[in-house]
């Protein structure tokens, strides 16, 4: 077996730590920012990102996580659509890759309150008016200029002096063949849940 020599060694250690010498990267990374990270949809938003070690060569990939993308180290985004994002960048340097994540989101507007009802705006009249007269006497009950802000339907109650008697309609005629005096009212609602009976109180005298 012929051995080298210690000279052929050493010369051959010179040459790999020479070679070795040559690749002055070092490892990768990157790092990234959404500005601002949240906030009310249709949202702008700026996107920063920095890499660092390598070969001080970088070549950036954004993905917004919306099916958009860039390729530079700051873009800009406008997300339309509520919902939460995670922005991907990836940078590359040579043979290495590093990653590095954000999010964003992007916030619906909330929805209104809804309005509080209003209750109806009665108005009622009688004809005739004082009502008095004999019999038979006929009166006519009226509430048809009454009004609902919010398009309610309004139930009308008529009570002539014998009970109360619900209706979709705005007016009733009564003729009373009995002498005597008779309390009457007109009440109107909407139905909505709080809104009391708002009612009109007559009085009728039949000679």
């Amino acid at each position: 077996m012929r051995r080298i020599g210690s000279g052929s060694a050493i010369l051959a250690l010179a040459l790999a730590l020479a070679s070795c010498g040559d690749d002055n990267s070092s490892s990768l990374s990157v790092t990234c920012s959404a500005s601002p990270g949240s906030g009310r949809a249709p949202l702008p938003v700026e996107f920063t990102g920095q890499a660092s070690g390598g070969n001080g060569s970088y070549v950036y990939s954004w993905s917004f996580g919306d099916g958009a993308g860039a390729s530079t180290a700051t873009a800009s985004r406008l997300f339309g659509v509520p919902g939460v994002y995670t922005a991907t960048l990836e940078a590359r340097s040579g043979s290495q890759t590093a990653v590095c994540n954000t999010s964003v989101n992007a916030q619906a507007a909330p929805v209104p309150a809804p309005a509080a009802n209003a209750a109806p705006v009665p108005r009622f009249k009688i004809s005739p008016n004082p009502a008095t007269g004999k019999a038979p006497f006929t009166v006519d009950f009226n509430a048809c200029q009454t009004s609902d802000a919010n398009g309610d339907p309004i139930v009308f109650t008529f009570d002539v002096g014998d009970g109360p008697y619900e209706s979709q309609h705005c007016r009733r005629e009564h003729t009373y063949r009995t002498k005597g005096t008779y309390d009457t009212k007109i009440c109107v609602n909407d139905g909505f849940a709080g809104h009391a009976d708002q009612c009109q109180s007559y009085v009728v005298s039949v000679s």
